[in-house]
């Protein structure tokens, strides 16, 4: 039988770590989850059993660690193209290193002082709506950039239509007439250049999707995802692509009229399954 390797990747998973800067009294928190996925002149490890050019994953792990000492854990997209390119500068027989990364937020805990509640220099609490992404590819000729958020929970009770769907033998009864859309939203950008600041720009392409979101007035949800990707692209000229996905969380009206009573649109029921999919990605020409 006549075979060939084509493709291999090794890597670590689910490496976190917590990184506190202290400037005197006030500290800066983050919690980073990051995943590493190498890829180079190593098969013979896979075809041969021969493991000089295979990482294993506490070299990987503590690569992660010395360099949270040794730079600033700022950005995702910096960190994460300062990791990979110190692994294709230790490892010439590397090609590309793909490091993804999320960032669970951390604020400060306000508390009474002088001019009213002021955010504490060093407690925090679990906060934000929802996840930061980044991924930074490097590779031998430069390096590419996505960018974006994860599980961003929102929610919308009028403007966007459900009706005039196609429909098949099973098909459900119509929507009612005061539907709610409540959905999960992941949303990844690529970027065709870096921009100068990616806390701006990724919080620019984040209000810029959900003020589509807010305002658009759709005849589908759909539609609603296209005009979404279409404003963010609008707003931040260095994308090159926009990801959406829109996970639908069912909220179905109740029915209060064995309780004799009647539900204008009201008292809604939420189940978190099964829900629906609505994904698309968006491209300049």
């Amino acid at each position: 039988m006549t075979t060939r390797l084509e493709r291999a990747r090794l890597g670590e998973m689910q490496v976190r770590l917590v990184n506190v800067r202290r400037r005197g009294a006030v500290h800066d928190a983050r919690e980073v989850s990051l995943r590493l996925a190498c890829e180079g002149a190593f098969a013979e490890g896979f075809t041969a059993g021969d493991n000089r050019r295979l990482l294993p994953g506490d070299a990987l792990r503590n690569t992660v660690l010395a360099l949270a000492r040794r730079e600033p854990v700022d950005r995702l997209e910096h960190f994460g193209a300062r990791l990979g390119a110190h692994l294709l500068d230790e490892c010439p027989w590397l090609e590309r290193v793909t490091v993804t990364l999320e960032e669970r937020p951390w604020v400060r805990v306000a508390v009474p002082g002088r001019e009213g509640r002021e955010p504490h220099a060093h407690a925090f609490l679990a906060g934000g709506a929802e996840t930061w992404t980044a991924e930074a590819t490097c590779a031998r000729d430069g390096t590419r950039w996505t960018s974006g958020l994860r599980a961003l929970e929102v929610m919308r009770t009028a403007g966007v239509a459900f009706e005039g769907h196609a429909q098949v033998r099973y098909g459900s009864v119509a929507p009612p007439a005061h539907a709610v859309l409540r959905a999960a939203l992941d949303a990844r950008w690529e970027w065709s250049e870096a921009p100068g600041d990616f806390a701006a720009a990724n919080s620019q392409a984040r209000d810029a999707l959900l003020a589509a979101f807010a305002t658009e007035a759709a005849p589908s949800v759909p539609a609603l995802v296209h005009r979404m990707a279409l404003a963010a692209l609008g707003r931040v000229p260095a994308l090159a692509r926009v990801h959406l996905a829109l996970s639908l969380r069912a909220c179905a009206l109740a029915d209060l009229a064995p309780l004799g009573l009647d539900n204008p649109g009201e008292v809604y029921v939420p189940a978190e399954e099964p829900h629906g999919l609505v994904e698309a990605t968006v491209a300049r020409a």
